[in-house]
């Protein structure tokens, strides 16, 4: 797994097994990402079928030259085909390819038979299985993606709806 996380054995201490990490978009856009605080970072890459954010590079290669795992995520409204958003999504991070984890930021839509089109096809293009950031208002309808062993990341809107400048673990 390129982020390291793993179900630990009953016995393992919890400490031994958490990453503390970030995701950032064009609301941090400036943050060096070298220097965030953390194991992790995780970068918004695309949405839809035509924007890319223009910082994601710069931000991931900081994090990598810093010892950071990273991984990028792709927004999506379900208004495209996914196979389509798939390759957009895939043209702007192959270059990460081995380096990074792929995530589908599909946090409102209940439209489970589209985000498995779309984690298959990132599935395809990478040779690494996807993981789905879901609202946990949502989770519920989207089984078959569990069924198929996609990791499952759960919002949590902690800090509400404020844009976060850095990085500090949530209690």
């Amino acid at each position: 797994m390129i982020l390291g996380i793993s179900i630990a054995p009953t016995t393992a201490h919890a400490d031994t097994n958490v990453m503390h990490g970030i995701d950032v978009s064009s609301w941090q856009a400036g943050m060096d990402c070298g220097s965030i605080p953390g194991d992790f970072i995780i970068i918004k890459a695309t949405e839809g079928v035509s924007y890319t954010y223009g910082g994601m590079r710069s931000c991931a290669d900081a994090a990598l030259r810093a010892g950071k795992k990273i991984g990028f995520y792709h927004f999506t409204y379900n208004s495209n085909s996914p196979i389509a958003e798939a390759q957009h999504f895939w043209s702007a991070v192959s270059a990460y390819r081995g380096r990074a984890i792929f995530v589908l930021d599909n946090e409102m839509n209940t439209n489970s038979a589209w985000a498995l089109t779309w984690l298959r096809a990132v599935n395809a293009y990478s040779g690494v299985s996807p993981i789905i950031y879901q609202s946990a208002g949502t989770v519920a309808y989207m089984a078959p993606v569990a069924y198929e062993n996609y990791g499952l990341w759960i919002a949590g809107y902690y800090h509400g709806y404020t844009p976060v400048y850095g990085y500090a673990p949530y209690s």
